[in-house]
């Protein structure tokens, strides 16, 4: 836990959840959901974890480490369709969700704009839907 610093591209979260009632294994247990959790709703934003872990000593809370890149993503996210040669019922299927359609290499994309782009944006909101308390500044 003392070995984990700022470094240089990288940006360093460190997260604490709160201990519940019960039995060790079963705290332990739940500390892993959340920690499982955090991980996979920063991953759904597109967020690439470049190093995480956590540490429980079976008392009191449990700390959480995330490691992301410290530049922001770009603005637009680009998401690739089905290909040009498909049936007409996967491609309206895919124009109809997204509005900004065009073909390039014999494939439907899509662009479309990110509401989440700043690393510590995307740990507030995950920490905030896991009721954890982020430590760092």
């Amino acid at each position: 836990m003392n070995s984990l610093k700022q470094k240089k591209g990288r940006a360093l979260f460190v997260l604490q959840a709160s201990r519940t009632k019960g039995k060790d294994d079963v705290v332990g247990s739940k500390f892993l959901k959340q920690f499982e959790q955090l991980k996979s709703g920063i991953s759904k934003l597109d967020f690439k974890i470049i190093s995480s872990g956590w540490h429980w000593s079976c008392e009191g809370n449990a700390t959480f480490w995330v490691y992301l890149p410290a530049k922001p993503l770009s603005s637009k996210k680009i998401i690739e369709g089905p290909p040009i040669n498909m049936p007409d019922v996967f491609i309206k299927q895919f124009k109809k969700k997204w509005k900004k359609v065009f073909i390039k290499n014999k494939r439907y994309i899509a662009k479309t704009k990110r509401k989440i782009i700043l690393p510590r944006e995307v740990i507030k909101i995950a920490a905030s839907a896991l009721k954890l308390k982020l430590l760092t500044k």
